[in-house]
């Protein structure tokens, strides 16, 4: 594709067109992108929004029930919050640190909480190994929530994540840095009274090298009153 160092007034009638300064039109009249004065539209690049092109970024919620093998599941990577304290951040030892640990989005606080899936693995790291825990963190807070990161390039990959909420509404938004296919969003996942817990799948690949995926789980409603509504991160797995 062949980027114009400089157009002026394209596609509308009696408009310039100027490349590498110099003038080939002066009264163009456009006809359906083909041949202006020489020049194929159809192969120009005008330097719009290249949003949404050449990325994949697809993504699918179902309750999480169970207990999840966190080892097997998590082939390339995979991350658990909140083993033993609000700080724990246990993930695959020979996994790269793909899943980064999480950052607070907003003004919540956070706390460990336990759940009702469980989680199990036998390669990571800082803790080896660890049976079944039913355990994970919370950030309470309208709008607040978290935010955590996996590598994003031209290899096509799955990401499970595992998230939920206590008393509120949560809103998960995905999002590839170099902007090759729409955000996913979802916010169909919620409880008015008691715990949800939901499993995420998102299959995406980028555009480009070098990118980052990035997830946002924040709580869009509240349904405690503003003292017992929160929203869960547990686990998360690459592969």
């Amino acid at each position: 594709m062949t980027r114009l160092p400089f157009v002026a007034c394209l596609l509308a009638n009696g408009c310039t067109l100027i490349y590498g300064g110099e003038r080939a039109s002066s009264d163009l009249a456009i006809a359906g992108g083909t041949d202006l004065a020489g020049f194929d539209l159809a192969g120009i690049d005008l330097g719009g929004d290249d949003s949404g092109s050449g990325g994949v970024l697809t993504g699918s919620g179902q309750s999480a029930t169970g207990a999840i093998n966190l080892t097997a599941e998590g082939t390339s990577d995979w991350a658990h919050w909140g083993r033993a304290a609000v700080t724990d951040f246990d993930h695959k030892a020979a996994g790269g640190s793909q899943i980064s640990n999480f950052t607070v989005v907003g003004a919540g606080t956070t706390k460990r909480v336990t759940n009702l899936v469980t989680y199990a693995w036998t390669d990571g790291t800082p803790t080896v190994s660890a049976p079944p825990t039913a355990s994970g963190i919370a950030v309470h807070a309208l709008n607040a929530g978290i935010t955590v990161t996996v590598p994003a390039d031209t290899t096509q990959r799955t990401l499970r994540l595992y998230l939920g909420g206590h008393n509120s509404m949560g809103r998960l938004t995905a999002h590839l840095s170099d902007r090759s296919a729409p955000d996913y969003v979802d916010a169909g996942f919620s409880s008015m009274s008691a715990l949800y817990e939901v499993e995420y799948t998102l299959t995406y690949r980028a555009a480009s090298a070098g990118g980052t995926l990035t997830l946002t789980w924040i709580e869009l409603k509240s349904f405690g009153g503003g003292s017992k509504d929160d929203v869960t991160l547990q686990s998360a797995t690459l592969r």
